[in-house]
């Protein structure tokens, strides 16, 4: 009856496979497949392992930004979201991590790259750690402080996740 229609109801979705089991799928190809399907946007959570160059690939998708399919007459522009990756090894504050961690693709200047926030969530595991025993009056106490592995990590909306990978935007 259509009572949950949702924010988009007419939109659709196009999904293709890296190839990561078949063999390795190119970056026209990927570009080629998205605007076949006029796509206006195509959303990668997927980059080059421990390549965090302005590259060759890079460069493809800012150029399939103005011209998805290069050979056909006009532009077909397509808008690229990709993630910014996981090696940002920042701090649970949101600050410090590795500058220019970014994972190409992700580093082309004419898509958007998107990092990752943290999510208030609340999430401990009261875990006992650290266990001191110490005699008092005769009688032997033990105080244990309580460890909260994921608090740091979950406590906050507007802080850069720990793993989010980080850019090489600002002075220094």
């Amino acid at each position: 009856n259509f009572q949950y229609r949702g924010k988009a109801p007419g939109a659709k979705i196009y999904s293709q496979s890296l190839g990561l089991l078949t063999g390795p799928v190119s970056d026209f190809d990927l570009q080629l497949n998205t605007a076949r399907t006029n796509a206006f946007i195509s959303n990668n959570s997927w980059h080059y392992g421990d390549d965090n160059q302005y590259d060759i690939g890079a460069a493809s998708f800012d150029a399939a930004v103005r011209d998805a399919l290069p050979y056909v007459t006009g532009s077909q522009p397509t808008l690229y979201v990709f993630a910014a990756g996981n090696t940002g090894r920042g701090s649970d504050s949101g600050l410090g991590g590795d500058p220019g961690s970014i994972q190409s693709p992700g580093t082309a200047k004419n898509i958007i790259t998107v990092g990752a926030l943290e999510e208030p969530r609340n999430i401990s595991a009261g875990v006992s750690v650290n266990c001191v025993t110490t005699n008092i009056n005769g009688t032997n106490v033990t105080v244990c402080e309580t460890n909260y592995p994921w608090q740091g990590m979950t406590d906050s909306d507007n802080e850069v996740a720990w793993f989010s990978s980080r850019g090489n935007v600002g002075i220094g």
